[in-house]
């Protein structure tokens, strides 16, 4: 089965952003990880086991569902609030698909929202009602940054040919505690990898629903305490499960891009969002304000999933270092990988979140979400040092981790930084 889904982004054997990858065509040219950057002001180091002493759990908790959306692929930034993720579809198999070959955003909110990325995330809880003290928030952030932290924590920054995964990761105070995590790509468009099947495969098992036929990528937003930290999480879902019959929320009719003048394209957050900043990058808007289409159904935790693809060559040495903290630091509770021999899938895995053998890589990897935890106190406590004047980004290279003074925009607007003040 073939379905003609927009691009999106695959599953895991797509996924990482490689610097040796093929721009794709008619992409602006990559950006340099030091753009804007004053030389490093102060090295962070991987935390130690000493400095460990008086450990805090690092067990997820409290954990609430706050929003969702789709992104529209629109000249205007639009996305479908609270959309729905593509629903899977048992396939039969074997089922065979082709290789990846189109270009797909990679980070879609930064693609089409460029240092506001964070808007969409706010303006999702806002329309859905969500209660959330913001004052009280330590950090929010994609979940994708927490994951390179991780990657530096335990070595993997340093690939098998020598050459480091170094990333970027944009920082900023708001309000008295809250530290805001504006994840930083080299590029947000990626040519496909004609050796991976990971997108093709998500379109072969999934099935867009009514009302998000148009959208490119389901985004989901949790709230929860980590490492006594209270975070919101922003993250990508691939795919969810059939729902229940009794639904929790769902639009009157389906919704396109074509109906965005009858909607509440118009709704601002509250206080109002102003414009999105003018930028030359391709696929933003110069102009307009971000714009929300009423569709979709909001999903349980439970249903939602990941879905990877892996070649039957190498299923025996699955990187569970990469896979894990991936599930946990979003709470996905499935997990579906195809196997594959040249794109003949033959069997689909299916794992739980809860399983005995993934509890273990939990014990396994505690020490490093220790780290983890004491790592982003750190970078909270040199964040609230500099304060409201300084704008701060990380930047690892070679496995060092440094902080940078930064020049240009901030994560949010002025007006959607004000929820973070107490009053």
């Amino acid at each position: 089965m073939s379905l003609s889904h927009p691009p999106r982004r695959g599953g895991y054997q797509r996924s990482t952003y490689s610097h040796r990858s093929k721009a794709p065509p008619g992409a602006p040219p990559d950006r340099e990880i030091l753009d804007g950057l004053s030389p490093s002001i102060e090295r962070i180091n991987v935390p130690t086991t000493f400095a460990m002493k008086l450990s805090k759990s690092t067990d997820i908790r409290s954990l609430e569902f706050v929003g969702s959306y789709n992104w529209v692929d629109s000249a205007r930034p639009t996305i479908i609030v609270p959309g729905s993720p593509p629903t899977w579809t048992e396939p039969t198999l074997p089922l065979r698909v082709q290789p990846d070959s189109e270009v797909h955003i990679s980070h879609q909110n930064g693609y089409r929202m460029s240092s506001r990325q964070l808007l969409p995330l706010m303006k999702a809880v806002d329309t859905l009602g969500k209660p959330v003290n913001w004052p009280s928030v330590d950090l929010v952030t994609d979940r994708n940054n927490l994951r390179k932290l991780l990657r530096w924590i335990n070595g993997t920054t340093k690939k098998e040919d020598g050459t480091y995964k170094n990333f970027r990761i944009d920082l900023e105070l708001a309000g008295a505690q809250t530290i805001l995590f504006n994840r930083w790509e080299v590029r947000d468009r990626e040519a496909a990898n004609t050796r991976a099947y990971g997108i093709k495969f998500e379109q072969a098992t999934t099935t867009l629903p009514a009302g998000c036929e148009k959208s490119t990528g389901h985004h989901r937003i949790v709230k929860y305490d980590f490492f006594d930290l209270s975070m919101v999480v922003r993250f990508e879902v691939d795919a969810c499960l059939r729902a229940d019959k009794t639904r929790v929320r769902s639009a009157a009719k389906p919704a396109t891009v074509d109906d965005l003048s009858h909607s509440m394209g118009s709704m601002q957050l509250a206080p109002p969002a102003p414009a999105v900043v003018p930028s030359s990058r391709a696929g933003q808007s110069d102009t307009t304000s971000l714009a929300v289409i009423h569709a979709g159904t909001e999903v349980k935790q439970d249903k939602i999933l990941e879905l990877a693809t892996r070649s039957i060559n190498f299923i025996e040495n699955m990187d569970w270092t990469e896979v894990y903290p991936q599930l946990y630091l979003s709470q996905t509770p499935h997990f579906y990988l195809g196997v594959h021999s040249r794109g003949n899938f033959s069997r689909i895995q299916k794992r739980s979140l809860a399983e005995v053998d993934l509890e273990a890589q939990k014990q396994a990897g505690d020490a490093n979400m220790q780290k983890l935890g004491r790592a982003l106190e750190l970078i909270q406590d040199i964040v609230i040092e500099h304060g409201h004047g300084k704008r701060l980004s990380l930047v690892c290279m070679d496995g060092i981790l440094k902080v940078h003074e930064r020049v240009g925009d901030g994560c949010l607007p002025p007006d959607a930084m004000a929820r973070f003040e107490v009053e």
